[in-house]
């Protein structure tokens, strides 16, 4: 099949109409680069508002070659995510195969959580936003899955061993992981140093709690009148 040669003016209109993607007619180098530009579609008019039209657009692309490369925004987002969650997995593995103490332990957990937000960004918070109202390929399932039963494992054996407080293991971790994954939707977009210095915030929060341990003995309990 031959097809007309378009006019270069008329090319050259429609491509500066276009967002910051490649020129138009250019194909994508690498599915990465196919990648980044949907995270960032996604990014900048959220999962649910952003079109296929929109990631063409940012990639110099027509709609129809585009689904030449693939076929549902949904399957872009899961492309985007999956790295980032093999990479949360396999260091929490690392930290669970170590013999340190587990306060030391738990502080890494949550040091390597808010670094791969941080690399990762924006693809991380856009998951966690739109978690509940997406249907999850099975590995996302297992590697979610994985992740929560090694946090609840670190945390039991801290409370086994006496180096954490006791408690439930199960609650302890889902407060964890509410917390990083809190992060991930409110701070997108950071430095890594930042997300260590938030990480270390956290990680004094949840080992150690906001009670003041030699509380003003004059202070009086909120709400209680006095008789």
């Amino acid at each position: 099949m031959v097809t007309a040669t378009p006019d270069r003016s008329q090319v050259t209109a429609k491509a500066r109409s276009r967002g910051p993607g490649r020129p138009v007619g250019q194909p994508p180098r690498s599915r990465e680069e196919i990648r980044a530009a949907a995270a960032e579609v996604f990014r900048r008019h959220g999962y649910h508002a952003a079109r296929m039209d929109d990631i063409a657009d940012q990639l110099g692309l027509s709609k129809a070659s585009l689904y030449h490369y693939v076929r549902t925004k949904h399957e872009l987002l899961f492309e985007i995510v999956l790295p980032p969650y093999r990479d949360f997995v396999a260091h929490l593995d690392d930290i669970l195969a170590d013999s340190g103490p587990v306060p030391d332990r738990v502080a890494e957990a949550v040091r390597r959580h808010f670094g791969n937000v941080a690399r990762y960004s924006p693809a991380v918070s856009i998951y966690v936003e739109n978690l509940r109202s997406l249907p999850v390929p099975p590995e996302l399932v297992d590697l979610d899955t994985r992740y929560l039963r090694g946090l609840r494992r670190l945390i039991a054996t801290g409370m086994t061993d006496g180096s954490l407080r006791p408690g439930d293991p199960t609650v302890a971790a889902d407060a964890l992981l509410g917390m990083c994954n809190w992060y991930a939707v409110r701070h997108t977009d950071e430095s890594q140093a930042r997300a260590e210095r938030r990480a270390a915030a956290v990680t004094a929060i949840f080992l150690d709690g906001l009670r003041d341990p030699e509380p003003n003995p004059s202070a009086r309990p909120i709400g209680r009148r006095r008789g």
